[in-house]
């Protein structure tokens, strides 16, 4: 079992799409800003026993190997139109996979998941009759509750998987690097954004089926992944499928993503771009992890009493650029409730949408 203790959440293939065979890598600590130069890749973006015991490993490496052919044709191919249906399927699935498993996702989840053990606790005590009001307030504060957050992220990875195919609505390109400066990447290498829906700040607008959702994931310095609402943003690809990125701002800003959506570190995949990367992280004021997990609380009469409904969900970075190749019209305001990409058409949305069968996108790959 000690052969399998250190357990990555983000998977040494991974790496190597950046560096090659090359064994080592240059990161900037998030933190602090230090550079580290030549760290070894078996020791990043994983911990001791993240996952669980060797059974569990065991498992994941499984799944490891299933998404990286997809991925990894995408990278040598540069285009969609290399994969069948069900490898699109897979790497759909891939994407939401890395997304759900890595230490910055645990502790989105964390936040929520102690909020709520708070809250059943209070109501577990509020509701033994055999404690007085005394009672109860000493058991409110001298008992402490904590989740058991690696079985609820374990589970939320198992539904990351069977979920990941609802992403198939969206546009699908492959971003050619054709700048001066790479493409980097963090511990958190998957990061969800909705520009169109920039503007709703007290609700969740990054689930898998929520209108103007956009998804990067680069897979190497020149090369990267681009998911988009089709409805939302206009997007000029040629006939394979590929933007060519042109614009040193996209870049930075795509970049700057990495940065604020990682845990602990971004990745080098050229030794001179410690400069270029090191000023993104200045500009990013970023010196700690922000938790995009959030719980609020609303108050609503009902039957003369009050009630309150608990809204969970996970909030946007605090850094949602505007990107040139991918143009956005308009933005959703904020009053305006979006949530099933089906039953909106980008002008007006459906109440009772038609059932979802992916049938575009099986037409596209087959």
């Amino acid at each position: 079992m000690a052969a399998k203790a250190n357990q990555h959440f983000v998977p040494q293939y991974y790496f190597r799409f950046f560096v090659g065979d090359t064994k080592c890598i240059d990161l900037i600590n998030l933190s602090s800003g230090r550079l580290i130069e030549q760290a070894s890749i078996k020791g990043q973006a994983s911990k001791k026993y993240f996952y669980g015991d060797e059974a569990m490993e065991d498992n994941l490496t499984t799944l490891e190997t299933l998404f990286r052919q997809p991925l990894r044709k995408l990278k040598q191919n540069k285009t969609f139109s290399c994969l069948d249906y069900e490898e699109v399927i897979i790497a759909l699935q891939g994407i939401t996979f890395q997304r759900s498993r890595t230490q910055a996702a645990r502790l989105d989840h964390k936040v929520i998941a102690q909020q709520w053990a708070e809250m059943f606790k209070e109501i577990s005590i509020n509701n033994c009759d055999q404690f007085s009001e005394d009672e109860r307030v000493e058991l409110m504060e001298s008992v402490s509750v904590e989740p058991n957050i690696e079985a609820l992220q374990l589970t939320l990875m198992v539904q990351a998987v069977k979920q990941g195919a609802l992403l198939g609505d969206l546009g699908m390109v492959i971003l050619k690097n054709r700048t001066s400066r790479p493409f980097i990447f963090g511990d958190a290498p998957v990061v969800f954004q909705n520009f169109f829906q920039k503007n709703i700040i007290d609700r969740g607008v990054l689930g898998l089926r929520t209108p103007g959702l956009q998804i990067y994931f680069p897979l190497d310095s020149r090369t990267a992944i681009y998911l988009y609402d089709p409805n939302a943003y206009n997007v000029k690809a040629n006939k394979l499928g590929q933007v060519e990125v042109r614009s040193k701002d996209d870049v930075d800003k795509l970049n700057r993503l990495q940065v604020h959506n990682s845990s602990s570190a971004v990745y080098l995949p050229s030794k001179d771009s410690a400069g270029y990367v090191l000023q993104l992280w200045r500009e990013s004021r970023r010196e700690q992890f922000i938790s995009k997990g959030r719980i609020d609380e609303y108050s609503v009469k009902h039957e003369g009493q009050t009630r309150h409904i608990l809204l969970n969900y996970e909030a946007q970075l605090s850094y949602v650029p505007d990107l040139t190749f991918s143009s956005c019209s308009s933005l959703a305001a904020s009053d305006d409730l979006l949530i099933d990409r089906e039953a909106w058409d980008g002008r007006r949305y459906i109440p009772d949408p038609r059932p979802w069968h992916m049938p575009e996108l099986r037409q596209r790959f087959d």
